[in-house]
């Protein structure tokens, strides 16, 4: 039996528990490495980060001690990590998945002549030392340990077979957090960059609901000019706007389980209260390897242009851009503008079959099919000029 006669089994799924709960709950595992000094009947337990590569080899990722003020162990850390004999030497001789004790690692009378026993252990009644050596590769190895006083006596057979079976549970956590910790930096990095754009970027869910929106879109629909927030979702104040951007988003979001429904991004354009040229909303569709129904995932991304907001089209940039003449060049900036052909007919003194045939050589030259996907084109053109000139 173990402390507080508990079976093998019990404490190892009370342990297991908690690790695992820890991947997305940094603070289980203060609670595991709490839980695996009760169950060895230890008064002290950690965790060791060792830099195999660094001269103070030894760095403290968690631990939790018993009887000890916090200032105390905080204040022993600092002075005796260095020192430590047991990390530093299994550091350099044990292997990957093993267990050890304080005898397999250095004799007693070697002990007793170090700083570590007689200022540290000695001192605070640490008399057994027992641990795991959980991973090891050429940058760090990471040691579980934990200590007993003289009077809990040395670890037993039961207590070591409990850190053999807990080692490669250790193993895949270690590997959940390093790519949590990855995913949640590639995260971040994506944020900030949706974050400098001069557009609105929009993160929706499956139930079409914001999940995050960059300053840019936030701007835009706390001006309430034709496009808002309501109750969580995009809204347009249009009805057939409203009608339009719907059905696209629905159809985003449906490809995140059908991917094969949707393929390409979609353009809407949203009319404006003020009469400024219409908002031109592309949705595109998240993608992601699982299946797992989650509520909350990022479904889509929808980007709001708003020709009002930095930088306009020049026509001599998309000449150059696109290999456009200067009148498929001022009739593509006039679409990407919002007008409509019979607009842009009108304002040209072209006929509207001259008009539709300038569109058709500019959508051919440009490899696009569609209005909508010139219009995209055109305006994620016109950020990156943006971003280069920022």
């Amino acid at each position: 039996m173990l402390a507080n006669g508990q079976t093998l089994e019990t404490a190892l799924q009370k342990l297991l528990n908690l690790l695992y709960e820890s991947a997305v709950v940094d603070s289980a595992f203060s609670e595991f490495i709490k839980t695996l000094a009760v169950a060895s009947n230890s008064h002290f337990a950690g965790l060791e980060i060792v830099d195999r590569q660094a001269a103070n080899r030894c760095q403290w990722q968690e631990n939790a001690a018993f009887g000890l003020p916090l200032d105390i162990v905080t204040e022993l850390n600092a002075t005796f990590l260095a020192h430590n004999p047991f990390v530093n030497l299994v550091a350099d001789t044990a292997t990957e998945g093993s267990t050890f004790v304080d005898s397999d690692v250095i004799s007693r009378r070697h002990l007793k002549a170090t700083l570590y026993y007689n200022e540290f252990m000695r001192h605070y009644d640490f008399e057994h030392v027992s641990g795991m050596y959980v991973l090891h590769n050429s940058d760090v190895s990471v040691i579980a340990s934990t200590s007993k006083g003289r009077l809990a006596g040395p670890f037993t057979t039961e207590e070591k077979t409990l850190f053999s079976l807990i080692i490669p549970h250790m193993q895949t956590f270690l590997g959940i957090k390093q790519r949590i910790g990855q995913l949640s930096i590639d995260r971040d990095i994506g944020w900030e960059l949706l974050n400098q754009l001069n557009y609105g970027a929009v993160v929706i869910d499956r139930q079409a609901k914001i999940v995050r929106a960059n300053p840019a879109a936030e701007a835009i629909t706390r001006a309430e000019d034709g496009l808002s927030i309501v109750r969580g979702r995009l809204h347009a104040a249009n009805s057939g706007a409203r009608q339009a951007l719907r059905t696209a988003i629905n159809r985003a979001i449906a490809a995140y389980t059908a991917v094969h429904t949707f393929s390409s991004r979609e353009n809407v354009p949203i009319p404006r209260r003020s009469g400024k040229r219409p908002y031109q909303v592309e949705i595109m569709p998240l993608r992601h390897p699982q299946q797992l129904y989650v509520a909350a995932m990022p479904a889509a991304l929808v980007f709001i242009h708003d020709a009002h907001r930095g930088h306009r089209l020049e026509v001599n940039s998309v000449m150059q851009m696109y290999g456009l003449t200067q009148t498929e060049a001022q009739v593509a900036t006039q679409l990407a503008a919002g007008k409509s052909p019979e607009e842009i007919a009108s304002a040209q003194a072209h006929s509207l079959a001259t008009t539709r045939t300038l569109i058709k050589r500019v959508l051919f030259k440009t490899d696009t099919h569609r209005q909508s996907e010139l219009v995209s084109l055109l305006l994620r053109g016109l950020d990156d000029d943006a971003g280069r000139l920022s």
